[in-house]
């Protein structure tokens, strides 16, 4: 599988540049920075003033000059050594040299751009022509539907918290629908987790005592004033694979191994150590902290990318690998997905964590970075929305 961050095996880096494209080397760059456009207008205002003072000179030393000295009405004194001819065309030259570098430079920044595009357009036309016939008709319908939903509840003056819930489930479920479709699998198994993301600083004394209580995958020695924030999951938001009428049945049951208990994920305030080892664990952690999809194709090893690649205490990483493992006939592989509100001060909203009882959740056909992310952004976005009506009505 492909995901935003560094994973094993198939879930590696996902590759957004292109090998052809067109790039900028750092003198193109620096071209480009205003400081380079004043510079290159201080020079050209240099060599005007000193073409306008030491006219007669320029006149005079000039090969070709059609200008001769007596014919000039001010009768400026021409220097024996002819110095401000030479500092004139130095500076005109400078002046050129410039304007060349950035004109160059933006005509690369404009093909560079283009060849985004293009790639951009590439995928869109991959992703129409690779998807099942029926899979742009159900995003449509999805779509349609979870915006309604979104717009009723925006309509009623005072919902109460079990309407809105009702409203958040039916749009998590839509999006799980359209994973499944993506995958064009026929397969039970799909389920999603919503988690919601609460900054450190705005909870209570009171608050940060419950918090403590329900934190998972942390040692006992972290103080929650070193976290940026926690993700709690939310049991009464999440889609389990029973709520899909249109999973068929497999002959297992799916809920085995649900996730009974309250649970809370820390959130650091820096992805990385200094030693380039990941501290924010795979999944939502990862996906939060980077604002880019995050997943792991197969749960089986994680402990050991997690020993590898972490900057995790022992008995943390055995935490979080014996999660996978009690819960296994549930979550074989899972993406997760940020849910984030741009227009707040604080943009993040939470993380909708899709998983599968099965590997390579999203990546049977497609890549689920330049294809299924995109796609459920809008879907995401309205999600945000009624995850913020939630908030303001439990809040009270």
């Amino acid at each position: 599988m492909h995901t935003a961050n560094p994973m094993p095996g198939d879930a590696a880096h996902a590759e957004t540049a292109l090998t052809a494209e067109t790039t900028l080397t750092w003198w193109e760059d620096l071209a480009l920075t205003p400081w380079a456009g004043a510079l290159m207008t201080l020079t050209a205002l240099s060599a005007g003033a000193i073409g306008s003072v030491y006219s007669r000179t320029l006149g005079s030393t000039f090969p070709l000059s059609l200008i001769r000295p007596e014919d000039l009405a001010v009768n400026v004194p021409v220097p024996s050594h002819a110095a401000a001819a030479d500092w004139f065309w130095i500076v005109a030259g400078f002046t050129a040299g410039l304007f060349f570098l950035r004109q160059n430079a933006q005509e690369k920044s404009r093909r560079k751009a283009e060849e985004r595009f293009d790639a951009r357009t590439r995928d869109l036309e991959n992703l129409i022509l690779t998807v099942t016939p029926g899979f742009l008709p159900r995003f449509m319908d999805i779509y349609a539907k979870s915006n309604a939903l979104c717009a009723e509840l925006h309509k009623r003056q005072n919902p109460s918290i079990t309407e809105v819930r009702k409203i958040i489930n039916a749009v998590v479920g839509g999006i799980v629908s359209l994973a499944k479709h993506f995958d064009d699998r026929d397969a039970a198994g799909y389920g999603a987790l919503v988690l919601l993301f609460r900054p450190i600083e705005l909870l209570s004394e009171g608050q940060k005592t419950k918090v403590r209580e329900r934190l998972k995958f942390v040692d006992e020695e972290t103080a929650l004033e070193n976290l940026r924030g926690v993700l709690d999951l939310r049991l009464d938001l999440t889609h389990r694979p029973s709520d899909d009428e249109d999973n068929p049945s497999d002959g297992e049951d799916n809920d085995t191994g649900w996730i009974p208990d309250p649970l809370a994920m820390p959130v650091p305030r820096q992805a990385k150590s200094d030693t380039d080892k990941w501290k924010a664990l795979p999944g939502a952690p990862m996906a939060i902290v980077s604002r880019d999809l995050a997943g792991y194709a197969d749960v089986g090893d994680i402990g050991k990318w997690c020993k590898k690649n972490g900057n995790w205490a022992d008995e943390v990483v055995a935490e979080f690998q014996q999660f996978f493992q009690t819960n296994n006939k549930l979550i074989r592989s899972f993406v997760s997905l940020p849910l984030l509100n741009p227009e707040s001060e604080n943009p993040d909203v939470g993380v909708l964590t899709l998983y599968l009882n099965k590997p390579d959740l999203l990546a049977s056909r497609l890549d689920p970075v330049t294809h299924f992310y995109p796609l459920a952004v809008p879907l995401l976005d309205i999600l945000v929305d009624c995850l913020n009506i939630l908030r303001s009505v439990e809040d009270g």
